[in-house]
């Protein structure tokens, strides 16, 4: 596969409580509506995962009121492929992508205290995953930021582990192993989990690429229950996702194919309807992958990012939920695969990073007609991956 793809397996798609086990009565159904406030547009700090092979480590960027972004420090740390960050902004958590952890077969995932002056981190906790969860994609937090949950795509699994009060990560409450596989004999031979999001009322929304497969799961007392299966066409690989909620769509990439869908989302009942939109975001040619996606505030636009075994690009598309149909609305070509990719939350400015050259740039983003212009360098690290903004 090396010689016909832009990617490695290891970064196809990386290129996008109490104690220890759960005291919930019940499904964890009921709306978080308190748990965000209005949040301010203007970015604080910028945590950039270099998800480098040899030298990983996690940058902590200050941004400047000009927009610039100042390096305060570098946090060593193995292959950070996802992070995320408390609602209050006082801890982050990262997945490490390893597959052995103290000598186990197991990825890990960790926390850090974010300082609230200088945004710098200091370690809280680092925490096994359970056996065979190796190579973790991507965490989410619960709303109420009670739960860490963690998609593996080696050994198909879901971790969930409880947040202590403290920031802490207590071990892994609910171990959910999944199967299945699809037409592509080699990303598809085996449940391949790559992406998963929280709905507002606090069940999991995963994509898993090998078995072509969008789930959502909610938290019981034990399991991670199954509220609703979709099956992608096969050999679509979906992966990076981003769920709009003011709007009620699931917007899904499809790694192997090229595409990105909107699926509509009732997030009262958990269910993925039959109403669907596809884009084709890649080129017509052969071994063209899609590896990030980003979503506008607005709901109204979608830009994704792709690669061919020569030449790499951004694609905008602009969506109509009336219609529940996408229009192309601009293409840029960049000098490396872009690994990932998000709007700030003005909408105004598109970051992307683009692991081949090391360089994080951001996009002026004109939403009147979709049009990304000229980008402005911001840092330089290696291999960069994951970002996560924080606001004041």
């Amino acid at each position: 596969m090396a010689s016909k793809s832009v990617y490695s397996r290891r970064r196809f798609v990386g290129v996008m409580g109490g104690g220890s086990m759960l005291s919930l009565a019940g499904p964890l159904l009921h709306p978080f509506a308190a748990w965000a406030a209005a949040p301010s547009r203007l970015v604080r700090f910028a945590y950039v995962a270099s998800d480098a092979d040899s030298k990983g480590a996690i940058h902590v960027f200050q941004v400047r009121g000009d927009g610039a972004w100042k390096l305060v420090q570098s946090v060593v740390t193995r292959a950070p492929s996802s992070l995320a960050v408390s609602d209050d902004s006082r801890t982050l958590f990262v997945a490490n992508r390893v597959t052995h952890y103290l000598n186990r077969p197991a990825g890990s995932v960790e926390s850090y205290r974010i300082d609230q002056t200088t945004g710098k981190l200091q370690l809280i906790s680092q925490r096994s995953l359970a056996l065979s969860a190796v190579n973790p994609e991507h965490v989410a937090i619960s709303p109420d930021g009670r739960f860490l949950v963690v998609c593996a795509s080696g050994g198909g699994a879901y971790n969930l582990l409880p947040i202590h009060a403290d920031g802490s990560l207590g071990e892994v409450a609910i171990l959910r192993k999944e199967t299945g596989s699809s037409v592509d004999a080699v990303w598809q031979s085996s449940s391949c989990p790559q992406q998963v999001v929280f709905d507002e009322r606090g069940r999991i929304v995963a994509s898993d690429l090998g078995a072509d497969r969008l789930s959502v799961f909610e938290i019981r007392e034990d399991e991670l229950a199954v509220v609703d299966r979709h099956s992608t066409r096969a050999g679509r690989g979906p992966s990076a996702m981003q769920l709009h909620s003011g709007s009620s769509v699931l917007f899904a990439a499809g790694a192997l194919d090229g595409t990105i869908t909107a699926h509509a989302y009732d997030e009262t009942s958990g269910k993925l309807l039959g109403r669907s939109a596809v884009a084709r975001v890649t080129p017509m040619t052969s071994g063209a992958r899609v590896s990030a996606l980003a979503v506008h505030p607005s709901g109204d636009s979608v830009v994704a990012s792709w690669s061919d075994a020569k030449r790499h690009g951004i694609s905008v598309w602009r969506f109509a939920r009336g219609a529940f149909s996408f229009a192309p609305a601009h293409a840029t070509e960049t000098r490396g695969a872009v690994a990932s990719l998000q709007f700030t939350k003005s909408g105004e400015r598109l970051i992307a990073a683009d692991s081949k050259s090391g360089v994080v740039s951001g996009f002026d983003f004109v939403h009147s007609s979709g049009e990304l212009r000229p980008s402005l360098e911001l840092a330089r690290c290696e291999a960069p991956g994951a970002i996560f903004l924080t606001y004041l």
